[in-house]
């Protein structure tokens, strides 16, 4: 089946006004306004997720909903944005944002939830956890070098007990890989852990939750 093609700069539906969407609105009227007119979906300490239908199908709009939101919408955006990561296909697409002096809202696609099963199974791992400290360890530039890497995955899979095939080994390795990736653009690995910033998106596993960063943990938790 034909690959659905990525919506992008897809404004908010026309029948909302912009302005009560901008950053000169405050936190709880544009949360009343959104909450008023989409499907919330998910809730967290600083963002609302609501289901934004376009052309049947689904969308997703996150609201911040204090200073600590829009620090993570403003993190999202500068990592959804990022060319370098977009080509690696392991974090949801970006459709559009309010690009005014704070990022008040962020637009992306639509990933499918998934089990910690489920996305082992594709990415060939024991756990989420064990795949995200696998990444932390890649993503420690000191010292580094390939048997060095290869000798801690063997340890890895050892200590969990299970067999993997090479052809599985090479597929944990190249996910692992691209969290190592996002590691290091300040992204914090205990994120990798939670099912609920993953989904499935034509047919492959993405993060969907990305506003974690070592700057907003710091300056608001």
């Amino acid at each position: 089946m034909r690959a659905k093609e990525i919506i992008t700069e897809i404004p908010l539906p026309p029948s909302w006004d912009k302005e009560s969407m901008s950053d000169k609105t405050s936190f709880k009227l544009r949360l009343k306004y959104a909450l008023d007119r989409a499907e919330r979906i998910g809730t967290g300490s600083s963002r609302v997720a609501f289901i934004i239908p376009y052309e049947g199908r689904n969308t997703v709009l996150k609201v911040a909903k204090n200073r600590k939101g829009l620090a993570q919408n403003e993190a999202e955006v500068d990592v959804l944005e990022d060319r370098y990561i977009q080509q690696l296909q392991i974090t949801i697409p970006l459709i559009d944002y309010y690009n005014g002096d704070k990022v008040t809202w962020v637009h992306t696609e639509y990933a499918e939830p998934a089990t910690e099963k489920q996305l082992c199974d594709m990415m060939k791992c024991v756990s989420l956890n064990m795949m995200s400290k696998y990444a932390q360890y890649l993503g420690n530039p000191s010292g580094l070098n390939s048997e060095h890497i290869r000798s801690t995955l063997d340890n890895i899979i050892k200590i969990h007990g299970k067999k993997f095939t090479e052809d599985e080994v090479e597929i944990f390795h190249e996910y692992s890989n691209k969290l190592a990736i996002l590691i290091l653009y300040s992204l914090d690995y205990s994120d990798f852990d939670n099912p609920k910033n993953w989904g499935i998106y034509q047919g492959r596993p993405v993060l969907v939750d990305l506003g974690y960063t070592e700057y907003v943990r710091s300056n608001f938790y």
